[in-house]
């Protein structure tokens, strides 16, 4: 598949995209940064479709705005608030802080694939958001697992 290359400023970028999106149309980037590290490194190219708020899933990787300046972020949803709420928690997965609530109205669209190295690779099924969700909760699993799995205590006998 051939794609047209648009080169764009980082201030324009967020409205462009958004826009896009908007008009049923995906978009391919460069990421720059490292919140979603292991899984997506700084200048992978992220592949964004279009998506409705309802087909929203625990362990996407969506793109949404954030924050006061509305710069838009890729990042793992990680809770879904029920259904009379509008908002779900997204974190990256590289970051230790809580999760940040989103308004739903702020996504703009799913990741569903990432191209590294001329590899491209699907991610959202089933089995890839499981895995990610462990590696996003790993340190709240070792301390459930310190805590109620008795470690085996070596014999140091002289």
């Amino acid at each position: 598949m051939n794609y047209s290359t648009l080169r764009i400023s980082a201030d324009n970028f967020s409205e462009i995209a958004v826009e896009t999106l908007s008009d049923g149309i995906s978009i391919r980037f460069t990421a720059n940064g490292r919140s979603m590290y292991p899984h997506i490194l700084d200048g992978d190219i992220i592949t964004v479709i279009p998506i409705d708020a309802c087909g929203l899933r625990l362990g996407d990787v969506i793109m949404h705005r954030t924050g006061v300046s509305g710069s838009l972020v890729v990042h793992r949803i990680i809770k879904i608030s029920p259904r009379k709420s509008s908002f779900i928690y997204t974190r990256g997965d590289a970051v230790e802080g809580p999760p940040q609530k989103v308004p739903i109205e702020d996504v703009s669209g799913r990741a569903v694939s990432i191209e590294r190295n001329g590899i491209k690779t699907k991610i959202g099924s089933r089995s890839e958001r499981f895995k990610s969700m462990l590696w996003v909760y790993r340190k709240t699993l070792r301390n459930i697992f310190r805590k109620y799995i008795p470690r085996k205590r070596k014999n140091h006998e002289l």
